[in-house]
């Protein structure tokens, strides 16, 4: 909780939320859906049209992605990549940093493993997480 002067009363409060408009406040404010994400958030700037989690992770204008040819929002993080393109290319290059051929702990056959940390197959895995039931 913080310390804040709420800009609608102006008094003296506390609140929880990452601006200064207190609890009784904010149910005055108009609530919209974000233009990156389906999120409802308060509007508490009339010229702010994404939540503050999209704000913080996502450009302020749409690019053309490289990959695919979208109109999209992109990552902070990557530019050229629209948000789908940037989360297949991280899984991607997370299979591939697999280690190739082990011996599965479940049935010992020479196979690709499906997880870092232990060397099983997918197969065994869904096998033994669903108790072999799909």
């Amino acid at each position: 909780m913080r310390s804040i002067v709420c800009e609608v009363c102006k008094l003296p409060r506390r609140t929880q939320y990452g601006f200064d408009v207190c609890r009784e406040c904010t149910r005055l404010l108009k609530k919209i859906g974000c233009s990156a994400c389906a999120r409802m958030f308060h509007q508490v700037w009339p010229d702010r049209h994404r939540c503050s989690e999209c704000t913080k992770l996502l450009t302020s204008e749409k690019i053309v992605c490289e990959c695919c040819g979208t109109s999209d929002f992109a990552l902070k993080i990557d530019l050229t990549q629209c948000r789908r393109c940037h989360k297949n290319s991280v899984s991607r290059k997370w299979e591939t940093a697999l280690p190739d051929n082990v011996i599965c702990v479940g049935c010992g056959l020479a196979k690709k493993t499906c997880r870092k940390n232990e060397m099983i197959c997918r197969s065994c895995d869904t096998k033994r997480r669903s108790a072999g039931h799909r």
